[in-house]
């Protein structure tokens, strides 16, 4: 895993020195990305610069560092990521083109790869999680491409003086005096869904490559951008025939086992993320299937509404493996707060990200390499959305809206902690988690006129943008039933998949990991599984008796005992109505000031007066807006002022 940067300029704006200087400064910001090494190649002729942040995962040598150019030498890489199958693919190129390596990495492999058939074949080819940028100089030619799922980031600018682009935000911000501009659509996307969708970002002229895409840059072609890679392309047909669900279950057990092993190989210590519920958890039994002596880490809570720490106890004494837990105290969560916007780069309303942060930070001192269950509940069905829209479209039908406005006015009258209290009096097993919370989200879409009007509500909030002085977003409902052959919920699905879990979830790790110089590897992206669950998964099998991911829960009771695992889902969450009314209460007072807001321009003062008092009300469920808000206005202080 790696911080890539460099440019490549239209015509001489500066002396080569200065460019060097300028790709140093670049490269730099991105040391915590890789901190074993740094490579710089240049082309004063072609103007094209490319800068290496190395932290070393496969072949530990000096061979393997960055930027690295192709036996023939016609091709230069600088890479990010990981490719799983690459001893295979090198098997295949030393067979068919007698391929000599000198390097045991996966860089190389790419490269060859690219040298023999092409840089659009080799993408089809390699399995992993990257961001690539090679030049082709024979052609003149600058590729940029990204892995499937856009697990590791590229941000690209194009202006005057050419194309720039680095691994992260702040790099790009180094470039000769890079004018920071705010996208107000962006601001107004961030407020409405807690994150910025690709390929847009908070600043004008920086994107972000999307998912499944690569582009090609020359000074005739100018930008050329193709999706190489979509989820949309492996969906069933009607007529496709329905696979028993027994070869089902041996089928993708196979297939994650594999993905599994894969990415266990590395030339550093690897552990897992094992958080107690069924994504992490089978991860971790696949993981002691292919390899005995296993580390595994979960992060607990003082608050124990949202601890799930003792469950991995559990499930790792059960697997037998090495276990730790950290816990997440208020000291540790108000340094957290204060590095956020300088992690992200852009406001980034996923609270889960300080827990996250603090067990890649605690897992960094035992191991450079770990894997986790994210995507388990987006391709496999996991999220109480995906049951709740029908349920409530019929409740909705089936009551009038005037006793649904009256339920929803009670619910709302307490706070989340009277709920929680009331739980504790159900058992363990079957307890829902954050009750208060839930119930709070059932009252917000109680009332609503059909499942894509609920389904927007639980992804989205206008609240905030009615704060802003002007805003042009779309309050609308954003989402529509897109595949009309398909169920809601797997419309849903896909939805999230393209949106929520590429923009929220992957972002969230990436940064979370990368700022403490640990590699995430996910089994369940892996794009055979993905393309398996798309072709040959029904919704009966990811839900079943009101519970998600039945297939994943008929392949863990090989490993675990049901009781381990079979209870409500807990989800990653934090107290943050907690912390935004004690710890961050005086930095909230500030970013509300007058003249923080006057400063700003953005919002209007009378209107955060109000949005305030609301929030203050008794039985308020606006703690998750009061964040975002917090987060904007902590990244504004940091990036704006």
């Amino acid at each position: 895993m790696c911080g890539i940067s460099g440019f490549f300029l239209l015509n001489n704006y500066s002396s080569h020195r200065e460019s060097l200087k300028t790709l140093r400064n670049m490269t730099n910001v991105l040391r915590h990305r890789g901190p074993d090494a740094s490579g710089y190649w240049s082309s004063e002729r072609d103007n094209i610069y490319f800068g290496h942040r190395r932290l070393s995962i496969i072949d530990l040598t000096k061979s393997a560092n960055q930027p690295m150019n192709s036996r023939d030498d016609r091709y230069i890489i600088i890479f990010n990521g990981e490719i799983y199958n690459f001893k295979k693919l090198k098997r295949e190129l030393q067979s068919l083109f007698n391929v000599k390596f000198k390097t045991q990495s996966d860089t190389e492999v790419i490269l060859e790869l690219v040298a023999q058939f092409g840089f659009r074949k080799a993408l089809d080819k390699i399995i992993g999680m990257f961001s690539l940028v090679i030049w082709d100089k024979k052609e003149k030619n600058l590729f940029l491409a990204i892995d499937p799922l856009g697990k590791k980031p590229l941000y690209w600018a194009v202006e005057e003086k050419g194309l720039i682009f680095a691994s992260e935000i702040k790099s790009i911000l180094k470039f000769k005096n890079f004018k920071k501009i705010l996208n107000h659509q962006s601001l107004s996307e961030f407020l409405k869904f807690s994150y910025i969708k690709a390929p847009n970002t908070i600043f004008k002229g920086i994107n972000k490559l999307e998912p499944g895409t690569y582009l090609i840059f020359s000074k005739e072609l100018k930008v050329k951008k193709f999706r190489y890679w979509s989820p949309k392309n492996f969906l069933y047909s009607s007529k496709d025939f329905i696979i028993n669900e027994n070869t089902v279950v041996e089928e993708l057990h196979e297939i994650l086992n594999i993905s599994v092993s894969e990415r266990l190989r590395a030339d550093v210590p690897v552990g897992v993320l094992l958080s107690g519920g069924i994504d992490s958890s089978l991860v971790t039994s696949l993981a002691k299937n292919n390899k005995n002596d296993i580390k595994t880490y979960s992060v607990g809570f003082e608050n124990k509404l949202f601890d799930e720490s003792h469950y991995a106890k559990k499930i790792s004494n059960h697997i037998k493996t090495n276990h730790k837990s950290f816990l997440l105290e208020t000291e540790n969560v108000d340094k957290i707060i204060e590095q956020l916007p300088e992690i992200y780069d852009e406001p980034f309303g996923d609270s889960s990200q300080i827990p996250t942060f603090l067990i890649c930070n605690q897992v960094r001192k035992d191991v450079t390499v770990a894997l986790s269950g994210d995507g388990g509940d987006e391709i496999f069905g996991g999220y109480s959305r995906y049951l709740w829209a029908k349920d409530f479209s019929i409740v909705n039908k089936l009551f009038g809206s005037n006793f649904l406005k009256f339920i929803s006015s009670v619910i709302n009258y307490f706070p989340n902690n009277f709920f929680d209290c009331l739980s504790l009096v159900l058992p363990k097993n079957i307890r829902p988690s954050h009750f208060g919370h839930r119930l709070k989200k059932i009252a917000k879409i109680l009332n609503s006129k059909d499942e894509i009007e609920i389904y927007s509500k639980l992804i989205s909030s206008n609240r905030l943008l009615d704060l802003l002085k002007e805003n042009n977003f779309n309050k609308k409902v954003s989402f529509k039933k897109e595949y009309e052959a398909y169920s809601f919920m797997e419309n849903m699905q896909l939805h999230d998949i393209e949106n929520y879990l590429v923009g929220d979830i992957l972002v969230k790790v990436d940064r979370a990991s990368m700022s403490n110089s640990l590699e995430i590897r996910s089994p369940f992206l892996d794009r055979r599984v993905i393309e398996y669950s798309l072709k040959n998964c029904r919704p009966f099998h990811k839900i079943k008796n009101k519970q998600g991911k039945h297939i994943l829960r008929r392949i863990l009771k090989e490993y675990l005992p049901e009781k381990l695992f079979n209870r409500p889902k807990m989800g990653f969450g934090i107290p943050i109505d907690i912390l935004l009314n004690q710890l961050l209460k005086e930095k909230l007072r500030y970013f509300s000031s007058n003249d923080f807001i006057k400063s700003q321009n953005l919002f209007q003062k009378s209107k955060v007066n109000s949005f305030f008092e609301e929030y203050s009300k008794k039985g308020s469920n606006l703690h998750h807006e009061m964040w975002n808000f917090f987060i904007f206005q902590s990244w504004f202080s940091k990036w704006m002022n």
